[in-house]
């Protein structure tokens, strides 16, 4: 999991270069009518973005008469939304583009809104208020992207993720005599709790210590199958063991110190289970 470079230019031209591409002349023009009241809203938007404060948007209704104008912009053919996706995507380290960082699992083919759309129709093309991410993430946050004043979600642009270890796997046999994998997040002393209890409520939400253990699952035929030939040939097992974990160390600093799958790698290289089982 890493962070995320947000949209860096100004956000409202975005929102009337899409009103200026609608072919509803009536919808049109119900929307030009609202920018007196719809650019505070965005500059607030931001305000509350930079600060890392959009848990405290309020919902005022204002624009319910014009929701419906307001949620026709976000669409999947939107030529507005491709141009964001372009500039996003080409904002991110290479490693990570096209992987959902919420899960890091899934390759990223959907729009998240940060802030509900339905609840705040008025950011459903809002460049801020856009994430790319799976399907997969997408489906279970639904909506439910607060509970009162907490976020569920970690906000990948503005949440600045700890460099600190929290993810750790245990590797075990199951009833089959099987490898298996069980995730769980450790609290370390030196992280804000704050940041700790964000983490757990995002994980939480989107079950990823369960679905990191079947991705883990359906990666370890792949490493049994890169080092088994290299052992055969007499590689030494300390050998194997020290070149793993500096591919670990390099897989780290581009995907993250707390990576499902570096994490996973260096617990199976440094588990009796594994070698046995070989």
């Amino acid at each position: 999991m890493r962070n995320l470079n947000p949209y860096p230019e100004d956000s409202f031209p975005v929102f009337t270069t899409a009103v200026d591409g609608k072919s509803d002349r009536i919808s049109q023009a119900a929307l030009r009518a609202a920018y007196p009241t719809i650019k505070p809203k965005f500059q607030n938007y931001d305000s509350l973005f930079l600060r890392n404060e959009l848990e405290h948007l309020a919902v005022d209704g204002i624009h319910d008469t014009i929701k419906d104008p307001l949620l026709s912009l976000y669409y999947s053919k939107s030529p507005v939304l491709a141009q964001i996706r372009k500039r996003l995507q080409e904002l991110q380290h290479r490693s990570i583009r096209y992987t959902c960082q919420y899960c890091t699992l899934e390759t990223s083919k959907t729009w998240d809104h940060i802030v509900g759309k339905e609840e705040f129709p008025e950011f459903a093309i809002h460049p801020k208020n856009l994430l790319l991410a799976c399907n997969t993430c997408n489906q279970i946050k639904g909506e439910r992207w607060r509970t009162g004043l907490n976020k569920n979600l970690i906000n990948l642009y503005i949440d600045q993720l700890p460099d600190i270890k929290y993810l750790e796997v245990d590797v075990f046999l199951d009833d089959y005599g099987e490898i298996d994998f069980r995730y769980m997040l450790r609290y370390s002393p030196g992280m804000s709790y704050d940041v700790y209890s964000l983490i757990l409520r995002h994980f939480g939400a989107l079950h990823l210590t369960d679905r990191m253990r079947e991705g883990a699952i359906k990666h370890l035929t792949e490493f049994q199958n890169a080092i088994r030939p290299r052992r055969n040939c007499g590689e030494s097992e300390d050998s194997l063991i020290s070149s793993t974990l500096e591919s670990c160390a390099a897989d780290r600093a581009v995907l993250g110190l707390n990576h499902w799958k570096p994490t996973m790698i260096e617990a199976l290289v440094n588990s009796p289970v594994f070698w046995d089982t070989l």
